[in-house]
């Protein structure tokens, strides 16, 4: 009696099955595993730093209060601080260096201005080098 052999039509025609079939579902595994690393590595960052108040000192001076958490008590922090104008122009700008020590603390400081500041913003806090 007859053998019946049944093959695909790939097989019969001696075509090969391509991998980049897998492509599609290992991109999408890659970005959704980067999209957690993203979300777990900026939840959770070095330092946070909050304006509390700010108030003119004189006429060339501006004084600031905010707060600083680090998750490194042991590591100093460079944070940014600038005074605007009422137009909006940045009148003011020093580095305020903050040496290791309280993991939580409240630092109180002076800009100095070139001319009369309305308001003042910590711009950012990093880690020191």
């Amino acid at each position: 009696f007859p053998v019946t052999i049944t093959l695909n039509m790939d097989d019969r025609y001696g075509r090969k099955r391509s991998n980049w079939r897998f492509l599609p579902y290992a991109i999408f595994s890659a970005l959704l595993l980067w999209l957690f690393w993203s979300a777990s590595h900026h939840s959770n960052p070095t330092v946070t730093a909050n304006l509390l108040s700010f108030k003119e000192v004189n006429e060339k001076s501006m004084g600031i209060t905010f707060e600083i958490t680090r998750r490194d008590p042991n590591q100093a922090i460079d944070c940014t601080l600038n005074a605007v104008d009422f137009d909006k122009f940045v009148v003011g700008e020093i580095v305020h260096r903050i040496p290791a020590g309280q993991k939580h603390l409240r630092v109180t400081t002076n800009i100095p201005t070139r001319v009369h500041s309305v308001s003042a913003s910590v711009v950012r806090c990093v880690a020191a080098n």
